[in-house]
């Protein structure tokens, strides 16, 4: 019987052992499933800021591009006023200059043979067509 028990005590003892390998094994299972879970983990939130990064650099984009387009908008109006202010003064001195040579061509005109004021009439006709492909160039 006592070697009955003293098996029984081996046994039981081994049972133990086999036992305690287990759960160092579980364990190390489990701290190896930890340490894969806090990579995932470490890996998602440099994920995650990864985007915030690639969502403050569109909205850095799309600021940049409303303040170009601004721009351009001030420069095409401003341009656009200038070349308008430009046209408006060319129509303005053509009209004047049109104006002085009637008024001369009136003024003068009593002075000169009939040739010559055909003449000047051709002249002004001429003239007045120049201006007027001006004009419509201008325009």
């Amino acid at each position: 019987m006592s070697i009955i028990i003293k098996n029984l005590q081996e046994i039981q003892q081994k049972l133990k052992k086999r036992k305690g390998e287990n759960d160092i094994t579980y364990f190390k299972e489990i701290d190896k499933n930890i340490q894969e879970e806090n990579k995932i983990t470490t890996l998602s939130i440099t994920i995650l800021k990864t985007i915030d990064k690639a969502f403050e650099l569109i909205k850095l984009i799309e600021k940049k591009y409303l303040n170009l387009k601004k721009q351009i908008e001030t420069e095409k109006d401003k341009f656009e006023k200038d070349y308008l202010e430009e046209i408006d003064i060319l129509k303005e001195n053509l009209i004047i200059n049109l104006e002085s040579l009637k008024n001369y061509s009136k003024y003068e005109l009593s002075e000169y043979s009939k040739e010559e004021i055909d003449e000047i009439k051709e002249t002004i006709k001429e003239t007045r067509e120049y201006n007027q492909i001006l004009s419509n160039l201008i325009s």
